[in-house]
């Protein structure tokens, strides 16, 4: 394992467990929380309103506030990315600049805070992974990204550059910190997309303030919120719902508690809404690893038989409504369309195999799927896999897909070395995400993969021993020197 040791004795293990606390006090927490939300609702206010000087002043704020504080940053990123970012930034995007500078300013604090680097091998198989997709995508680079192909290949390798700097901040910021604000943070702005879908699903004209936070899109008739396509918003307010769940379990305020069940339904509505059978199927997988997390085995084996019957009960009607929301009625005519649509979808993904064959070791090249499919899945059908897996094993081939399986096994086994609460939420939302990872390219997309991020990495990072509103200060008392009795005895036990 690599390590850069610094003067002052304090590690930052990118990925791995800690067993030492540094919980922040709240005021600390408040000093995060609240310059955050006052320029991530600057931003908003200013798109609502159409105003674009205040969009863009927020918008530098937020840069400025990266660098200056990484955590007032990484706060700022939980609130914007599932929201539209603001359209006044210029290539690459608020996003992307947002997180170089997020990631700048960690790296200008290393003279002040001068830690310990311990490199995992989650970060490693990570670092990686991209590094080689990089290497792969150059030529498109050199040739300045010209064309269709230059243009889809910068598109969904800067997606997939920001979703990384953003792991390489939340493990720096998030080392040993109370993650809970931070989760708040992107649970709140989660529910505020929910609430935007909820708002303009089947409205084909939508007026401000609402109209400067939504995208165009031929769904209108289902919920989309501010995402650009449905089943991209389906599988990430699954994500949501798995950490609003998980929470609830994990909290010990029954206003809290009441808090984060409102936010439950909120988001179970707009995952409904977008009629995603990939993110319904996301959500059931996430509960399923939620339960396995938290419960004893006989336990989580009722709540998963549960959850079966209850797809082959509900899933049908959930089709039924689906049809009749996008085709006006459930008739055999539109069972027809739909599976159609499957037909291709399935022609497109079985190209992938075909197209690794013609390069297994290195892969067709980052981003040529959707222009090399066509030869394999017919005329017509040059679609992208709508599988994370499929299109890693045609695009990178055999190093690339080793790699990013390597990486999700790693991210198992240093979850099972975390408490009980971490744990569980962290492998309900990495269950949840590496689901609907097979109904979509999920790591292309930023604001689909911004919450599960912080969230696995929060769960792998951070001090969780103390919670909002956890009751009693007594009860806090005993609950956090339980905690570092525990630890006491594992320290001693791994030494």
């Amino acid at each position: 394992m690599t390590r850069v040791v610094g003067n002052t004795g304090q590690a930052t293990r990118l990925l791995r467990p800690v067993h030492a606390s540094r919980t922040s006090g709240w005021s600390a927490d408040l000093r995060t929380v609240i310059p955050a939300l006052a320029i991530g609702g600057s931003i908003v206010a200013g798109m609502a309103l159409n105003f674009a000087p205040l969009a863009a002043v927020g918008a530098l704020a937020a840069f400025v506030a990266g660098l200056i504080s990484p955590a007032v940053g990484l706060a700022t990123i939980a609130f914007m990315a599932p929201l539209q970012p603001p359209l006044v930034i210029p290539a690459p995007g608020f996003n992307a600049i947002l997180v170089g500078a997020v990631v700048l300013g960690c790296v200008y604090r290393l003279p002040i805070d001068r830690p310990r680097i311990i490199p995992t091998a989650s970060i490693l198989l990570l670092i990686g992974f991209v590094l080689y997709v990089a290497v792969q995508q150059t030529p498109e680079m050199v040739a300045g990204y010209a064309g269709n192909l230059g243009y889809l290949a910068y598109s969904v390798f800067r997606e997939l550059l920001t979703g990384f700097g953003t792991v390489l901040a939340a493990a720096y910021v998030l080392n040993r910190r109370n993650p809970f604000p931070y989760l708040a943070i992107v649970l709140a702005s989660a529910v505020l997309a929910a609430v935007i879908a909820i708002a303009t699903v089947n409205s084909p004209v939508v007026g401000p303030p609402i109209a400067g936070l939504v995208t165009h899109s031929s769904d209108a008739n289902r919920g989309i919120g501010p995402f650009g396509n449905p089943n991209y918003f389906g599988v990430f307010e699954a994500t949501a719902i798995v950490t609003a769940v998980s929470w609830i379990f994990g909290t010990h305020s029954a206003r809290f508690r009441l808090a984060l069940v409102t936010a439950s339904v909120v988001l179970g509505t707009g995952l409904a809404l977008s009629l995603s059978r990939g993110g319904v199927i996301a959500f059931a997988a996430g509960l399923a690893c939620l339960a396995f997390s938290w419960s004893r085995a006989r336990t989580a084996g009722v709540v998963v038989a549960g959850l079966l019957v209850a797809g082959v009960v509900l899933f049908p009607i959930f089709v039924d409504w689906r049809l009749t929301v996008t085709n006006g009625s459930a008739s055999a005519n539109s069972y027809a369309l739909l599976a159609q649509s499957d037909e291709d979808r399935l022609s497109a993904g079985l190209a992938g195999p075909q197209l690794f064959l013609t390069s297994p070791l290195f892969g067709i090249g980052w981003g040529h799927y959707s222009f090399m499919s066509a030869q394999f899945a017919g005329p017509g059908l040059s679609f992208v896999p709508h599988n994370w897996y499929i299109s890693v094993l045609a695009e990178e081939g055999t190093v690339g897909i080793v790699l990013w399986l390597l990486l999700l096994v790693a991210l198992v086994i240093a979850l099972r070395s975390r408490p009980r609460f971490p744990r569980a939420i962290g492998f309900g939302v990495l269950g949840a995400y590496a689901v609907g990872s097979l109904f979509l390219e999920a790591p292309t997309s930023f604001q689909t993969s911004a919450l599960p991020i912080l969230v696995i990495v929060a769960a792998l990072t951070g001090d969780w021993t103390t919670q909002p509103l956890a009751g009693s200060t007594a009860g806090r008392r005993r609950r956090a020197g339980a905690t570092q009795l525990n630890l006491a005895r594992r320290n001693r036990l791994d030494s």
